[in-house]
């Protein structure tokens, strides 16, 4: 996971970072072995203009690192929250 995580998260978390609703980025291990990750945005169309902006680099990069094509859903934050907190190893 940790190799995932900073070959996924070094390159792509900046163009995430640079749209202007951006409001926060985690991943996460599952229990099956995979990467979740998950990026929040004010609105819609932030979300979709970082997702077009990463689109190329992970079907170009992805291979040696994950299993298969990423599924990407979308929705409404149902519940909102964010409080910074330092990694745990």
């Amino acid at each position: 996971m940790p190799q995932v995580t900073r070959k996924v998260t070094e390159p792509l978390l900046p163009v995430s970072r640079r749209q202007p609703c951006f409001q926060g980025y985690g991943a996460f291990a599952s229990s099956r072995g995979g990467v979740i990750s998950v990026s929040m945005f004010r609105d819609a169309a932030s979300a979709k203009a970082a997702n077009a902006q990463v689109g190329g680099w992970v079907q170009t990069n992805r291979l040696d690192l994950l299993p298969g094509p990423p599924e990407v859903l979308t929705g409404n934050a149902a519940i909102e929250g964010i409080q910074a907190a330092t990694a745990v190893p």
